[in-house]
């Protein structure tokens, strides 16, 4: 397939194909969305941990499993200085 590409994105493909690490335009471009479809899926997988690490602090702020941000640092402080 023949594409018109801007001149940055034309440099890429061709510095890629003259290491030899391609032999198309094509297999760049197939490499490139691939890695493009797993990075987009990985946001979303962190996104999702991130959302319910959230829903599961607020459930423990409803169910009055807290303690005090005193008592937190205390702890994590003598963890810090601990060998």
């Amino acid at each position: 397939m023949s594409y018109q590409f801007p001149p940055e994105i034309a440099k890429l493909l061709a510095d890629q194909l003259a290491a030899g690490h391609y032999l198309s335009e094509d297999a760049v471009l197939l490499d490139a969305l691939h890695a493009l479809v797993a990075q987009r899926s990985a946001e979303m997988a962190f996104d999702y941990e991130v959302i319910e690490g959230v829903r599961r602090g607020l459930d423990d702020v409803q169910a009055g499993r807290l303690r005090p941000f005193a008592e937190f640092d205390s702890e994590l402080r003598g963890r810090r200085q601990s060998p």
